[in-house]
């Protein structure tokens, strides 16, 4: 029998992955948008859209049971990206305590509106996902 890395695996999600990756998509060409269009772009735009882009397709990996590229990158892009957005997030958490409530309240239900992403991609990057097995002929 000879191992095939090519995917035959097929499964199956929900219809919310795939409405809350057209929403997510929606969102990243947003922000890709503004970064464009921004004549005062600052690094922290340039490295959030650097992070945000292949998060996405990783999410539509995840989402579609699609291989893309390798495992091992998807496992250092989680821990990379992760750290990054928590270190992002503790900081807007920090501004929005001192300036309102209101602030406070959006960066909380930003942080909920994401968190499935990142589920998502802790999940398409796991060894435990039937999408990067070997499959024997």
């Amino acid at each position: 029998m000879e191992e095939r890395s090519v995917n035959e695996i097929r499964i199956k999600r929900s219809i919310f992955w795939k409405i809350y990756f057209c929403f997510i998509v929606f969102l990243t060409v947003m922000v890709v948008y503004n970064c464009l269009i921004d004549e005062n772009l600052r690094l922290m735009e340039i490295i959030d859209t650097a992070m945000t882009l292949p998060a996405t397709i990783g999410l539509f990996g995840y989402v579609f049971s699609k291989r893309i590229y390798k495992q091992w990158f998807w496992i250092c892009f989680f821990g990379v990206y992760s750290s990054y957005s928590f270190i992002m997030e503790v900081k807007h958490l920090l501004y929005a305590l001192e300036v309102s409530q209101f602030q406070l309240f959006t960066v909380i239900f930003a942080i909920t509106l994401t968190l499935p992403a990142y589920i998502a991609l802790l999940l398409y990057a796991l060894p435990s996902n039937k999408l990067w097995k070997k499959i024997k002929r």
